[in-house]
């Protein structure tokens, strides 16, 4: 038995690998389902293939690990409830192509690449794919924000025909929400965050590269760029944690001292874009007050008391699944929430689904971590797939914090998760089941 991650890749795990960068780096481009949806296909046939062409389609399938078994019958029933969901949909056909290339296509490609990558793929030439995936994705998107910056008066991909007399701090900050090329705000401070986890831990518990350093850095830039509070947030809190995943060094406190000098922001002309509402009003529990002025936590507040009431009402049968259900049978909610939709991926689930759509959601969540952490607790300290699966801890960790205050889980966020967590299963059950895999990786 050898340790895989230096293990040169055989031509179908390089094109694996190919089309795991393809798809990584269009899932943060706006340009529509399709092309997502064509990679996705082609992804989920060439790993079966392989199983197929082996003669290890069933046993790949029959024998994975018995940590494993949950999950499995987790996403049967979540799978079981989306398609049930959709014969009591306001909007059945839109229901139906929610359901097929959206729930069921994602959740294909988990299984099949996570299965796939128990007996084949190297951590080592994964975790190069995420990094070169990352540098394009950095390159591309602080040239265009430099582009903007010097030639105000023709910039490309953006919503607007003009920046002239916007200050330099202005545009980067308004090139989340302006430009034509990145999938919005939400999406792009979600995409960033796995990025950001595997070099804060090759940072805090490695000898990293000028490099690394650097590519953390830009994708901090990034996610503040964004000006998503959330995603801050659910870094913040899986900064906090990593100590307890990792052992650090001096240089964890030194990246805590940078990112509080960061928050610096808040507190500058820049506070703007990150302070929106009236806290004193907040404070003081005059939160219909703080509304009228507005801010979206006000309305947030609002908005879970008023959808959560209604999934009280109804507990076991939603409006179908898919958000746009939500604003079409449920319009006097809406009005009273002043959100078209609960703002929270497992409220939202309860109000589409039921709330046992929730409820089997949050398993699955909760046995994917598990398969994590147990594979985490049998690998050594600062070697590749040690970092690997504590990034993959905190990048858990931090999307699902993030989506406590959003619902980032639908188009291509919900590709981008189920894509990263079939590499994380993949990798743990690799370790749990000790195939190719040596406590020295």
């Amino acid at each position: 038995m050898i340790s895989d991650t230096m293990k040169a890749a055989e031509p179908q795990e390089k094109l694996v690998l190919f089309f795991i960068g393809i798809l990584l780096s269009v899932l943060a481009l706006d340009i529509g389902s399709g092309f997502r949806q064509i990679l996705s296909g082609i992804l989920i046939i060439i790993c079966n293939y392989r199983l197929i062409k082996n003669k290890n389609y069933l046993n790949a399938y029959l024998h994975l690990p018995k940590e494993s078994r949950p999950l499995w019958i987790f996403l049967a029933l979540l799978v079981t409830f989306s398609a049930i969901s959709v014969s009591y949909s306001f909007a059945t056909s839109y229901s139906i192509r929610t359901f097929l290339f959206g729930s069921l296509l994602n959740i294909l490609l988990f299984i099949s690449l996570s299965i796939f990558i128990i007996k084949y793929l190297t951590i080592y030439q994964t975790i190069l794919v995420i990094k070169r995936v990352n540098l394009l994705f950095l390159i591309v998107y602080f040239f265009l924000i430099l582009q903007w910056i010097l030639m105000p008066h023709r910039p490309a991909f953006c919503k607007l025909q003009t920046l002239d007399g916007i200050p330099c701090q202005d545009i980067f900050f308004l090139f989340s929400y302006i430009n034509s090329l990145f999938a919005g705000i939400l999406h792009t401070s979600i995409y960033v965050l796995f990025f950001i986890c595997l070099f804060l831990v090759t940072l805090i518990s490695t000898k990293p590269t000028k490099t690394d350093i650097i590519m953390f850095a830009a994708n901090m830039a990034v996610l503040i760029s964004t000006t998503k509070r959330a995603g801050m947030f659910a870094v913040f809190s899986g900064f906090i944690l990593a100590p307890l995943l990792t052992k650090c060094t001096y240089r964890y406190y030194a990246v805590m001292f940078i990112c509080i000098a960061l928050s610096c922001l808040f507190f500058t002309g820049a506070g703007k874009y990150f302070v929106r509402e009236n806290w004193g009003l907040i404070v003081n529990g005059n939160i219909k007050q703080a509304w009228d002025e507005g801010g979206s936590i006000p309305l947030r507040i609002y908005t879970y008391i008023a959808y959560g009431k209604q999934v009280l009402k109804q507990p076991f049968k939603g409006v179908g699944l898919g958000r746009r259900n939500i604003k079409q049978a449920l319009p006097d909610v809406r009005k009273q929430a002043g959100l078209g939709h609960g703002h929270n991926t497992l409220l939202n689930y309860a109000l589409q689904i039921g709330i046992q759509g929730a409820i089997f959601l949050l398993a699955v969540i909760l046995s994917q971590a598990r398969i994590l952490w147990l594979a985490l607790k049998k690998t050594e300290r600062n070697k590749p797939y040690h970092i690997f699966l504590t990034a993959s801890m905190l990048f858990m960790v931090m999307f699902w914090i993030s989506n406590t205050f959003e619902d980032a889980f639908r188009h291509e966020s919900a590709c981008y998760y189920w894509l990263i967590t079939a590499l994380i299963t993949g990798f743990s059950m690799r370790v749990l089941s000790d195939n190719g895999y040596k406590s020295n990786g």
